[in-house]
């Protein structure tokens, strides 16, 4: 006979019923074995007794307890006597004590049975431990914890620093308190007096700044430094979204949300102004590329450092004007080896997706509009009656898009895996990443992948007195993406109204040009990017034995990397109610492939030395680049089939080959000295002198020279400073720098490779004639004077004051800078007359642009009880920028203070000013207005004559809104531990910025109004309404509601200040929870995480306040929960 096994593998029902009673067997075990040990350690008593004999005492405490003691009498000591007085202590806290001096332990059998007997070889025996903690002068410290490592329990010291604790024979005592250095000793039975010393943390951590390191107390330059311990965990797909809100001066936006392609745009103190240039990337002491920052994984980096003032950033010479991020990667720890692996599970969704309308409340926004227009209704009662109540769901549809097209929740998934350790001679590092994130759409035709691998090897030589350091980084990524770009889907997506037939009866899709369900269809076409970056460095570091303090150097840096995009686009079959198919096209092929290399090389000399109260740092520096790039591309169109996406199968016809080259080069001299006198007054100064292939010879323009000079003074060591009880730390900083960019734009604001070439050569038939016939040339493009180009010059100034109180409890530090850069190049003929029929030449001028603001950082940490501990900090950039001068500006627009740009803060653009709606026929005939076509009526906007000409029109355009790149930024932050579990937040928001509905949000007629919010427009019982009148069309009224003349209005500006949850981190320690149980690992933390949970903003009906695109029409910005576990080895 056929027996079934029953095993909780199978999907049997009495398997599955069996596993379940065996789990709630086990749980109801495990819960019992942890209310013994609770309820033991939990039960406090409060006695006294004088020279009682151990026998009378032991009887007293079952007396004041629920605890029953088993023992023989002959084994208690007949001449113990115990003197005892307890309030509120714990049972094993005072049998302890009153065994204390026996041979006698005691073992928990049950929740109230204790045994006692002699002590067995290998039992645990217990010690009280009493002692007082100090600072290094003597003074009690109030609150600092003493707790036993890797075990339970502990305490809190008393007013006069003193502490009494009950911990096993043999146990390391920790003793630590915010704002000193936590120390480690062995349990004493004899009084223990401990000292502490002010923590390093807060005086002297290792900053990281250019080609180099400081102390944060020596630091006198603006730098921000920022911790990614904590980063591993959050579900950010980039570096550059995980730095928003984490540092003053840092300002981040986030682009959108599209897998692989959503980055946030960063820059330092206020943006980069007209230049356009973000901040520099530096990885390891190399200049790097934006995509090697964003790629980098928070557990392969050691320091990340924000160089923001010019005495900081001057080093970096011709790149350093608009700030640097510097990262330092890790390297490996002699001693055993640590294995750590990471895996995060993710889910994520759009933070905002409008409530999309209905089709009955289509229908009725039809009519409306219809009203308005003097026409007949649209759609009659008896149709009406039919939509609402669904009779002919098939002819009136009522489509949900959203729920067509996207899904719920998005999956992604990330795992990392490092290595380390080494011996005192060699140490290594290892790592590696894998990312795989998916799209919102509900076909997988989106996707990115991404692969990390990252080697660190460092061998000491010591004989020689060299090190040697070998890194190499490899990035391998894998977008995918349907052939519709995503402004096509999204765009698709957001118009499409209840009313559009998605599908045919069979099925098939139904005719419409702009169907987003045809757009993500894998028939539809593709489009794939892969991308692999190979870097490495080699690093040799020679310590000249002769002169103590003196170090030389050298750094040799490759990296090659190679681009292949390929578009193959056709499109899924749709066909109309008879059956024919619609929109057929032949399919069209490109593919584009890249390379490019780089090289750096540095060599150096550092001679760092200290004499007693005086200290020099001396840096010497050479550096040079060079860099090459090249592009291949082709196309093809009019293939005969789809079954063959490669170029030879593509019609000869139309077809198109490219191809481009491009190459430079850079070399610099660096110099720095640095002095200080007891850490108390200390004066810095740095140059580069640096050279760039981007400009002529003429005037040595190649070569520009940018100082720095620093000044910092700590008047907290200053035996007369007044406020010495209070501050533990007082810092006052000066900067003054000249610092450049050689990122110099032509007047539209274009990249150029050589500015003073601003068109690049082109190739043109019939140059010239030789022998009277007509030859191929080159002919140059046009020229800007080569004897006035040259470099962006920013002038820098910063003042700081850093400062500590409340025993390093409370920090901060407050910065105002001021930057005014000049060197821009203009068009002239937007000032002068075009002689002779031919455009003048670009010119440099007299421009000058200035940015000045302010910076706050401030800081809480401390703890309250033995188990508890939390930290509050916050950050705020506040800044103005104006066109001190703007000499592309004609005397007409200087002369006009409405709309010119010299001396005026930024602002949106120039527009119509609105004034509310024309609420009746006599109000439009009472007022200007707009009447190039169309008719208007009650409902529609009217606008201000600015200039009183009678009409409305483009000359009434002044001036409107603020910058759409916040003026005001901040983040907060908090955490907070208990025993085992953590919280960490971090609130992220800016001020007033300006953004305009665009697009579909606008319902600038009645075929485009598709979301909820849009019912609210004006009709003759709603004039407060958020939107005018509806509209068959537009061109019924002239587009006066939308951009009368093609010119905006303030009518559709909206305030996209926003406060937002940009993280949260839940932790358990399940280590520190069970350490005995998980003693075979070295960590083990479970998190759940999130990203732009909570989000308040005036514009969040709309979009996303973040977002770049003001129309909805972009992918968009995610919401993104998270479960991860990490563990260590």
């Amino acid at each position: 006979m056929k027996k079934t096994h029953r095993t909780c593998g199978l999907p049997y029902r009495p398997a599955i019923t069996q596993c379940i009673k065996v789990m709630k067997i086990t749980f109801l075990l495990l819960l019992a074995c942890l209310q013994l040990q609770a309820g033991f350690s939990q039960r406090r008593i409060s006695l006294r007794f004088d020279q009682a004999s151990l026998k009378d005492a032991l009887r007293m405490i079952e007396q004041r307890s629920s605890f029953r003691f088993i023992y023989n009498d002959d084994l208690l000591p007949p001449d113990k006597q115990v003197t005892l007085s307890v309030h509120n202590a714990k049972v094993e806290e005072v049998l302890t004590r009153v065994l204390e001096g026996t041979p006698l332990s005691f073992t928990l059998k049950s929740p109230e049975l204790v045994v006692i007997g002699p002590h067995e070889p290998g039992a645990m025996r217990y010690l009280i431990v009493r002692g007082t903690v100090k600072d290094t002068s003597g003074a009690p410290l109030v609150g600092a914890i003493v707790r036993q490592k890797n075990g339970p329990g502990g305490t809190t010291t008393s007013e006069t620093g003193a502490f009494e604790l009950n911990v096993p024979e043999g146990a390391t005592l920790i003793f630590s308190l915010i704002g000193y250095e936590p120390q480690e000793l062995a349990a004493a039975a004899t009084p223990m007096d401990v000292r502490l010393k002010v923590s390093a943390s807060a005086l002297e951590q290792v900053v990281v700044v250019g080609y180099g390191s400081d102390t944060r107390r020596k630091l006198v330059t603006a730098v921000s430094t920022i911790k990614t311990d904590k980063m591993t965990t959050l579900p950010f797909s980039n570096m550059a979204d995980a730095l928003a809100g984490r540092a003053p001066g840092v300002i981040t936006m986030s682009s959108g949300g599209e897998p692989g392609v959503g980055s946030a745009r960063i820059a330092v103190r206020g943006g980069s102004g007209p230049d356009r240039g973000g901040p520099l990337f530096v990885i390891d002491n190399v200049v790097s590329s934006r995509f090697d920052f964003q790629n980098l994984q928070p557990q392969d980096i050691e320091a990340i450092s924000i160089l923001k003032d010019g005495g900081a950033t001057a080093v970096y010479g011709a790149r350093g004007a608009n700030g640097i991020i510097l990262v330092t990667t890790k390297r490996g720890r002699a001693g055993k080896v640590s294995i750590n692996f990471g895996v995060l599970t993710e889910f994520s969704k759009p933070t905002v997706l409008p409530k999309r309308v209905n089709a009955y409340n289509f229908a009725l926004a039809q009519n409306a509009a219809a009203a308005a227009d003097n026409q007949p209704a649209v759609y009659s009662p008896g149709r009406l009656d039919t939509i609402l109540n669904k009779k002919d769901p098939y002819v009136w549809q009522d489509n949900d898009w959203y729920d067509m097209t996207l899904r719920n929740y998005t999956p992604q998934t990330k795992y990392s895996l490092d290595v380390s350790g080494g011996s005192d001679k060699t140490t290594y590092f290892l790592s590696l990443a894998y990312f795989n994130q998916h799209s919102n759409y509900k076909t997988d035709v989106t996707g990115f992948k991404r692969y990390n691998a990252r080697a660190s090897v460092t061998q000491h030589f010591d004989k020689q007195g060299i090190t040697a350091s070998a890194n190499m980084y490899a990035t391998l990524t894998n977008n995918g993406f349907p052939g519709a770009s995503a402004f096509e889907i999204w765009s698709h997506l957001q118009n499409s109204p209840p009313f559009k037939m998605a599908y045919n009866k069979d099925g098939t899709y139904a005719a419409g040009v702009d169907h987003p369900l045809v757009d993500i269809d894998p028939r539809s076409g593709y489009r794939r990017d892969e991308f692999r970056n190979v870097n490495g460095n080699l690093t040799l570091d020679w310590q000249v034995p002769w002169v103590k303090g003196l170090k030389a150097g050298v750094l040799g840096y490759y990296k090659i990397e190679d681009r292949f995009r390929k578009g193959w686009y056709t499109r899924a079959p749709q066909f109309d109610n008879l059956g024919i198919e619609q929109y057929r096209t032949p399919p069209s092929l490109d593919e584009i492939s890249d390379r490019s290399q780089s090289t750096t090389l540095q060599a150096r000399i550092e001679y760092q030395r200290s004499f007693r109260k005086h200290a020099v740092n001396v840096l010497a520096l050479y550096e040079e680049s060079e860099d090459m790039a090249e592009q291949l591309s082709a196309r093809r169109i009019n293939f005969p089939s789809s079954a063959v996406d490669q170029l030879f199968a593509g019609s000869n016809n139309g077809l198109v080959n490219g191809g481009s080259a491009a190459e430079g080069g850079r070399r610099g001299y660096v110099g720095r000295l640095k002095y200080d006198y007891d850490a108390r007054y200390i004066i810095e100064g740095s140059f580069r002198y640096d050279g760039s292939d981007r400009f002529p010879r003429e005037r040595n323009s190649k070569w520009g020279f940018f100082p720095s000079l620093s000044l910092g003074w700590v008047a907290s060591d200053e035996e007369f400073f007044p406020f010495k009880k209070i501050f533990d730390q007082f810092k006052l900083r000066y900067t003054i720098a000249t610092v450049g960019n050689d990122d110099v734009r032509d007047p539209a604001g274009n990249a150029v490779r050589f500015p003073y070439l601003l068109n690049s050569y082109s190739l043109i038939e019939n140059a010239y004639v030789v022998g009277g016939n007509p030859m191929i040339g080159f002919r140059e493009g046009s020229l800007v004077d080569r004897f006035v180009l040259s470099w962006y010059s920013t002038r820098d100034y910063n003042t700081g004051l850093d400062f500590a109180l409340l025993r390093n409890r409370l920090s901060g530090s407050v910065d105002y800078f001021y930057k005014r850069t000049t060197g821009y190049i203009i068009n002239s003929a937007a000032r002068y007359t075009t002689p002779l029929g031919t455009g003048l030449p670009y010119a440099s001028s007299n421009s000058a642009f200035r940015r000045h603001g302010m910076e706050f950082q401030l800081n809480y940490a401390d703890r309250a009880g033995k188990d508890f501990q939390y930290q509050v900090g916050g950050n705020l950039t506040m800044y103005n920028e104006l066109w001190e001068r703007d000499d592309s500006e004609d005397s007409v627009s200087l002369k006009n203070p409405k709309n010119r740009r010299t001396h005026a803060t930024f602002v949106w653009g120039n527009g119509l000013h609105n004034q509310g709606y024309y609420q009746s026929v006599d109000d439009i005939i009472n007022h200007p207005r707009y009447t190039p076509g169309g008719q208007l009526t009650p409902g529609d906007i009217r606008y201000e004559d600015t200039n009183g000409d009678g009409k409305i029109d483009g000359n009434d355009a002044t001036r409107i809104g603020k910058q759409r790149f916040p003026a005001l930024t901040f983040g907060m932050n908090m955490s907070a531990t208990w025993k085992a579990f953590s919280v960490e937040m971090l609130w992220q928001g800016t001020g007033t910025r300006t953004v305009r509905l665009q697009g579909s949000l606008t319902a600038y007629s009645a075929n485009f109004l598709v979301y909820d919010f849009q019912r609210d427009f004006w009709t003759p019982d709603n004039r407060e309404a958020r939107f005018p009148r509806q509209a068959l069309s537009s061109d019924r009224n002239g587009n006066n509601n939308y951009a009368p003349g093609g010119t905006a209005s303030d009518f559709w500006l909206y305030d996209a200040r926003y406060l937002r949850l940009k993280s949260l981190r839940i932790a358990f320690d399940a280590k520190k929870q069970f350490p005995r149980q998980l003693a075979f690992l070295n960590s083990c933390l479970v998190t759940l995480n999130g990203t732009n949970l909570l989000t308040f903003s005036p514009v969040k009906d709309y979009f996303d306040p973040e977002t770049s695109d003001e129309s909805n029409y972009g992918y968009p910005v995610q919401k993104v929960y998270s479960v991860g576990l990490n563990i260590g080895f």
